[in-house]
């Protein structure tokens, strides 16, 4: 390519190919520049569109991707690489409803287009509608049965869907296919970790961490897989590893300071509480509000913190069921939501104060999120 372009300036093909081999060697910040150049020789060239498109999404430039592969689809309306490719921004940018239609036009262009049926399984993923995207990786492994990357997705989604048999015999086949796929490692771990079998989960954490040491999530988890199985000095120095790679990785700081208390480590325990206080402060993701009640009796830190950690899992939240409307009850209905209407502290505690309701005047509704509270203390509350 370099030769074709140095007897040709202006061959924008050669430019063109030349900037997305560079793309495909990483060589992100080569390939910008000579793609910015075969768009200027020829603006409605879409596949030096779409390829310089590609390198600003790698570069974590997913707005200007978008705009760029928007600029290829105007040339080709219809094209299923720019779409799939959009489709690919769109999930970086969350956009997940987006990038589904993308994928889904794309695949009505061309049926057997591997990437697009990539981004159709991880836009419905995300959407939360696992049974399609299932689907949508079995005919992705039916066209490509030794893609690694697509067993390994399958296998999250099974996960979810709580079939965890299955969700493992397809990580195992992604990892006999590529035993190096980190991301198939760190999903066998999770799952794991979800069955509270901390061991297996602890020896995939180490795998994936073996494979990318730079990643924070990976280190964190495997301080949280160490803390069961009594290893706390050990996870200690997971959650350091985490915030080395990340110094403002969600909870890990208030994770360390409670880890402290917890285990009477006073070392480093006051700097650990004051980092973890003063992220709060500064509207940062450094602790979980039950553990910042060790740390700080202010309440309008509890309150920052209960605040940046709804935020944080609460994207999305759903309407509210009430939309203003005026009951006449002739009873006040009262409601109790908990996780703990069981043998548990909580129970023990309220359920003294449940029976005190004037049942008269006040109409009483249990909502248990927890275990079944079969047990005695669990019935009564």
């Amino acid at each position: 390519y370099r030769q074709a372009s140095a007897h040709d300036p202006a061959h924008v093909d050669a430019l063109s190919d030349m900037g997305d081999t560079l793309i495909e060697l990483g060589r992100l910040t080569e390939a910008l520049p000579i793609l910015e150049r075969a768009v200027a020789l020829r603006p409605n060239h879409v596949p030096a569109l779409n390829n310089r498109a590609n390198a600003l999404q790698f570069l974590g430039r997913a707005s200007e991707a978008l705009e760029g592969f928007g600029q290829a689809l105007a040339h080709d309306p219809g094209n299923p690489y720019v779409l799939f490719n959009r489709g690919n921004a769109l999930l970086s940018l969350k956009r997940f409803a987006e990038a589904e239609a993308d994928a889904r036009q794309a695949l009505a262009r061309d049926p057997a287009n591997i990437g697009a049926h990539f981004v159709l399984g991880k836009a419905l993923t995300r959407q939360g509608k696992h049974a399609a995207a299932l689907q949508t990786f079995d005919r992705l492994i039916a066209l490509q049965s030794g893609n690694a990357a697509a067993w390994c997705d399958r296998g999250a989604v099974l996960a979810s869907l709580g079939r965890h048999r299955e969700a493992w015999a397809s990580y195992d086949k992604s990892l006999a296919l590529d035993p190096d796929l980190a991301v198939a490692w760190y999903g066998s771990a999770l799952l794991y970790s979800s069955l509270l079998q901390h061991d297996a989960a602890l020896k995939c954490f180490q795998r994936v961490l073996a494979l990318e040491p730079d990643n924070a999530e990976a280190a964190c988890k495997l301080g949280e897989a160490l803390r069961p199985l009594g290893r706390d000095e050990e996870a200690l120095m997971a959650f350091a590893d985490a915030l080395r790679i990340d110094p403002d990785y969600p909870f890990v700081r208030g994770e360390v300071a409670w880890l402290k208390l917890h285990r009477c480590n006073w070392a480093g325990l006051e700097a650990a509480i004051e980092a973890t206080v003063r992220g709060v402060r500064e509207g940062k993701l450094a602790s979980m509000p039950l553990d910042l009640i060790t740390m700080s009796d202010s309440a309008a830190d509890q309150l920052a913190c209960a605040r940046a950690y709804t935020g944080h899992i609460c994207k999305n939240p759903a309407a509210a069921l009430w939309r203003g409307e005026q009951y006449g009850n002739p009873r006040i209905r009262l409601a109790y939501v908990s996780a703990d209407f069981r043998d548990h502290p909580v129970a023990y505690l309220i359920a003294d104060l449940l029976e005190r309701h004037d049942r008269s005047r006040f109409e009483v509704f249990g909502y248990s999120l927890g275990a079944e509270g079969a047990r005695r203390l669990g019935a009564r509350a």
